[in-house]
């Protein structure tokens, strides 16, 4: 893929970083309060919150349509066949907020990510997606290392609470540890869709979509270079029962 330099401007100080066609950046650190020097389009989007379905949203902002959840723009990406990154952290005016995270919350996004992807039809390969922690450091700390803090094991595998509006365990968690003025971690997750791509023999439609709705012409025509939301999209998201448990690896999880 087509790479090309960029160098930003942040406190008087450069940053160098390496960027592909799109213009996405691989970060390995964000400023807290910088402006990124990327804009939304239909391939880039920014999300202030951390609310990956439907079933996550709370009743007030339901009522009030005032949050869009991160299922519709993933949805949306699939559907392009040109994929694109969901930036979640940053503010819609490209300032970077961060999401406080501890490493229990970062297990439980990501087994709701997963989940939401097992819920599509068709399901969403793993290959076609990519979940990225980026740490974001105030002026003045120094750079985070790569060491991640150990988490207890029967903390780990407690099940997590998927699909619902209430707070989870490992919530309830990360605000006790906020309220006696413990310290938890800031980051921008960022939530890549590949663009489909009918020569990886994992995208075969017998071997990830199954009996697939869309024959591989029409998928090769979603993967074209139009840069258009296609009328006859083949992805959608269904809601599991109550109570449906799903098979993770590395952790337990339950729905409301």
């Amino acid at each position: 893929m087509h790479q090309m330099e960029v160098t930003m401007q942040d406190g008087g100080k450069n940053v160098e970083e390496r960027a592909d066609a799109t213009g996405v950046r691989k970060r390995h650190f964000y400023k807290f309060g910088e402006h990124v020097r990327m804009e939304e389009h239909q391939r880039i989007e920014f999300k202030a919150h951390e609310d990956i379905s439907i079933e996550e949203l709370s009743a007030a902002c339901k009522d009030q349509h005032s949050r869009q959840t991160i299922s519709r723009t993933i949805c949306a990406f699939l559907n392009t066949g040109r994929g694109g990154t969901i930036f979640l952290g940053i503010l819609d005016n490209g300032e970077v907020n961060g999401l406080h995270l501890t490493e229990y919350q970062k297990n439980h996004l990501a087994l709701s990510l997963e989940n939401l992807m097992l819920r599509h039809k068709p399901a969403v390969p793993k290959h076609m997606y990519e979940l990225r922690f980026v740490p974001v450091i105030s002026e003045g700390v120094p750079l985070p290392t790569n060491e991640r803090r150990e988490m207890n094991s029967k903390e780990r595998f407690r099940p997590h609470k998927l699909q619902c509006s209430t707070p989870c365990w490992c919530d309830d968690e990360a605000t006790a540890q906020l309220s006696v003025g413990g310290s938890v971690m800031r980051y921008v997750v960022e939530i890549k869709l590949s663009a489909w791509d009918s020569s990886d023999p994992r995208n075969s439609t017998e071997g990830v979509f199954g009996s697939s709705l869309a024959t591989p012409a029409e998928w090769d025509r979603l993967g074209s270079d139009k840069g258009e939301f296609w009328p006859d999209a083949r992805f959608s998201v269904s809601r599991a029962s109550p109570g449906e448990a799903v098979n993770q690896k590395d952790a337990a999880v339950k729905t409301c």
